[in-house]
């Protein structure tokens, strides 16, 4: 494994060097920043936009500036608390995938979390004592959860559109920061938008409160009683050991100690890697993180010059549990003109969609409605004029096959690049004769990655004589 020059947190998020639609941030800057700064906090925010779809804004108050010689950057985290029956309900809201069905049902039921504890001055075995003891008397710490205001706006349970400041993060400019990932990192630089990135995790809701409990112990303060560490956060809800799981499912472990502890979204027997144990009595990293020297993710506590890196799956994984969308937004763009068809015009008529919104494509389908006697004369061409792709739609189905294609009456379908059936061999005895989800006769990826804004045409034809019938409706899908 190639050797790292190790960065680490300080602080609640803060970096220090080593001797040796969807998702939108409204980035604030300082006074005077300089922008080359600011567009590398841009290109980080992107990173995370482009995963999640959730709607809210996370506003960010950024500065660039000297810091002296010991940090790379410092990073203040805005913090609010709900109950733990309030967070559990808001997660349960918003389980839609699998993934986040998964973990709700895998969370402790009732109003208080049962956990592993140490190191507390009413420890029954023992005043600040090490060894670890199941609390579940549900008193404070039990009921209280405490998360980022991004996490809370993620979850609904604060206005996603909230004005206040979210985070606050400041860079060191006596570093060497390189600014353009695109060409590679300067081997003696560090990536600014990979640790502006890791930065914004943190605020987005990768914390947890066993820092707190690290940083208060003998004999580095304390002791406290179990019930002023109200700290727990949404991440700790999935921080598992043995141990802990030998003390009925779910049971998380909240201990500052060099017991590894694990991530895991099924209640603790399924690893999914392991997170750090704490500056002072885990691992020597603060526990809002992954564990070192495994690659775990961008959460990772230790980065290096030359290096850069981006949310990976395992850190997708874990904001997807802890109350973000994955996933493309999808927004649907409709048109119903209700326009005759020529019949036996194969220049046909052109209908025309305007798309006022802005946003990649990272999917497109179309749905597709018409009243028109055998569909087997019909061709269907999609434009985006902006940018003058082109693609069928639909070939005259059943031509392929000889004759006049299908002789059935009547289109009232979706087409997916990610269906099974082709449209081109769809017809039954029914009416619709084509419905249902089907692949287009040209795929419709050639529209990825373009702006969804501007003029979209369909243009349908007939090219027999005879039937005749008209477009009823058009939609564009698209996701975002």
């Amino acid at each position: 494994m190639q050797h790292r020059a190790a960065i680490f947190l300080i602080g609640l998020c803060g970096l220090v060097p080593a001797t040796a639609s969807a998702l939108e941030f409204n980035f604030r800057p300082e006074p005077g920043m300089d922008p080359v700064a600011i567009e590398g906090f841009r290109a980080a925010g992107e990173m995370w936009s482009a995963l999640f779809r959730d709607p809210i804004t996370v506003n960010l108050d950024i500065g660039f500036r000297n810091l002296g010689a010991a940090t790379l950057g410092e990073t203040d985290s805005i913090e609010t608390t709900v109950t733990y029956a309030q967070l559990r309900g808001a997660l349960t809201n918003g389980a839609v995938s699998p993934l986040d069905q998964g973990a709700v049902a895998s969370l402790q039921p009732g109003t208080a979390l049962d956990m592993l504890l140490n190191r507390t001055s009413n420890s029954p075995v023992g005043s600040g004592s090490a060894t670890t003891f199941l609390d579940d008397d549900g008193d404070a710490n039990n009921r209280t959860i405490r998360l980022t205001r991004a996490n809370a706006k993620a979850l609904g349970l604060l206005a996603g559109n909230d004005p206040g400041t979210d985070a606050s993060i400041t860079f060191n400019s006596a570093f060497n920061f390189d600014f353009d990932p695109g060409n590679g990192i300067g081997a003696n630089s560090f990536s600014f938008v990979f640790v502006a990135a890791h930065e914004i995790g943190h605020a987005l809701g990768f914390i947890s409160g066993v820092d707190v409990l690290d940083l208060n112990s003998p004999p580095q303060g304390g002791p406290f009683r179990d019930d002023q560490f109200t700290f727990v956060s949404p991440v700790d809800l999935f921080r598992f050991s043995p141990a802990s799981i030998a003390n009925g499912a779910g049971t998380i472990d909240w201990t500052a100690d060099t017991r590894r502890k694990h991530f895991a979204i099924d209640g603790g027997p399924v690893k999914d890697g392991d997170f750090a144990g704490g500056r002072n009595f885990g691992d020597g990293q603060q526990a809002s993180h992954w564990r070192d020297n495994l690659d775990l993710g961008i959460m990772d506590p230790t980065a290096g010059r030359g290096e850069h890196r981006a949310p990976g799956p395992r850190d997708i994984r874990l904001f997807d549990v802890i109350g973000y969308e994955t996933g493309p937004a999808v927004a649907r763009f409709c048109r119903e003109p209700a326009i005759a068809i020529p019949d036996n015009d194969p220049a046909g008529v052109t209908d025309a969609l305007v798309v006022a919104d802005s946003g990649t494509l990272s999917d497109l389908d179309v749905e597709l409605v018409t009243d028109h006697s055998w569909v087997g004369d019909l061709i269907f061409v999609l434009r985006h004029q902006q940018t003058n792709t082109r693609i069928t739609l639909i070939d005259r189905p059943g031509v392929s096959s000889g004759g006049f294609g299908c002789s059935g009456d009547n289109i009232d379908a979706a087409l997916d690049d990610d269906a099974i059936e082709p449209v081109e061999s769809a017809c039954d005895g029914s009416v619709p004769t084509i419905g249902g989800t089907f692949t287009p006769a040209d795929k419709l990826q050639a529209f990825v990655g373009e702006d969804v804004g501007g003029t979209w045409l369909l243009t349908p034809s007939d090219n027999v004589r005879h039937d005749r019938g008209s477009l009823v409706r058009w939609c564009l899908i698209a996701g975002l």
